[in-house]
């Protein structure tokens, strides 16, 4: 068991030493440009995306408020829930747009 132990950690260590030098050798595939490109086209076309897709929440939840059985409160709350996965992603965006390619 002990013997199995010291040999693996042997192969990982040997692994690890051998993978190390070829971060040397890393070749800058010009993803920047691509990787910019698309970021503005997102930046560009995300408000109109969630903008439609509140809209369309709002619409499935207005049973949720005019109806006789109507919940206001499970409507309120649905579109909260919306609000904030929107939140969510932007934040997300804004996380990776910072980090450089």
């Amino acid at each position: 068991m002990k013997k199995s132990v010291i040999s693996k950690g042997l192969f990982y260590t040997g692994f690890l030493l051998l993978a190390l030098p070829t971060q040397a050798f890393a070749q800058n595939l010009g993803l920047g440009d691509a990787g910019n490109r698309l970021m503005t086209e997102v930046e560009r076309v995300f408000p109109y995306i969630a903008g439609i897709i509140f809209i369309f929440v709002g619409f499935k939840n207005l049973g949720n408020f005019t109806s006789e059985n109507g919940d206001i409160w499970k409507g309120i709350k649905n579109l909260v829930f919306y609000i904030l996965a929107v939140l969510i992603v932007v934040g997300v965006y804004r996380f990776v747009k910072t980090q450089t390619l």
